[in-house]
């Protein structure tokens, strides 16, 4: 199903892109193109399309495609006068994540930190999303060997998602355990049992109400209490009853 639908997704941002593809030579060639006129500018429609076929890419892991279509939205985006624009922080969050996914973390690090400066600047330094780009930069760290950076930028996460989501919350307690495994990874074994005690809630209400999702699907309602015509439990079948006379 996912495949179908990256691929409907590809063929569909794929023609939105053929039909601006001169403008698009234009935007990328700057050299050649007269100094005296101001330059044309993408739609913001067709940099986000961009943006989305870069993502389907890169979720397909076809990552040297992924990454032009990447740099062809991102030198965009400069042309446009947009480096303040929500989008091109998140922009620079997936390329940098490309670049992660790709093991080359000397250039993923500078897109993770202006990416997270930006949404500091925009959202506040409290505010989820900065959370999110905190955790990649601590993956990141941890990935480097910076082990200390890491755990401040992932204990600060932790910090802000609880502040603004609640300690039960389904988003709060998974990333305490993701951060308890990642001290457990840095052998810090005495520090991720506290944070997993202070994690563990045996059934959030998210919990619970996916558990009451599951049983209705997995019991239709109007069969709940009612008996198969023409079967007999097993009991029956043991004692004699239910059995039909002539």
């Amino acid at each position: 199903m996912t495949g179908a639908i990256l691929r409907k997704l590809d063929a569909k941002q794929r023609a939105m892109y053929e039909k601006t593809a001169r403008r698009q030579d234009e935007l990328l060639q700057p050299e050649k193109k007269d100094a005296a006129s101001p330059g044309l500018s993408k739609p913001a429609g067709n940099i986000t399309s961009l943006h989305k076929l870069a993502v389907a890419y890169h979720t397909q892991k076809r990552y040297e495609e992924a990454e032009r279509l990447y740099q062809e939205a991102l030198a965009a985006m400069n042309a446009n006068g947009a480096p303040n624009d929500p989008e091109f922080a998140q922009l620079l969050n997936n390329i940098g994540r490309l670049f992660f996914d790709q093991k080359r973390y000397k250039e993923a690090e500078p897109l993770y930190t202006h990416s997270l400066a930006l949404v500091e600047e925009s959202l506040g330094r409290d505010h989820p999303k900065v959370a999110r780009r905190l955790v990649n930069l601590a993956d990141l760290c941890f990935a480097i060997g910076k082990h200390s950076e890491a755990d401040a930028h992932y204990r600060r996460a932790v910090s802000i998602e609880e502040k603004a989501l609640g300690p039960k919350h389904h988003t709060t307690v998974s990333r305490r355990r993701s951060y308890a495994v990642m001290l457990r990874n840095m052998n810090k074994i005495a520090e991720a049992e506290a944070v997993e005690a202070s994690a563990y809630f045996p059934r959030t209400e998210r919990d619970r109400r996916l558990a009451r999702e599951r049983r209705v699907q997995e019991v239709p309602t109007a069969l709940q209490g009612i008996s198969v015509p023409g079967r007999r439990r097993p009991e029956d079948r043991r004692t004699g009853k239910g059995r039909r006379h002539s």
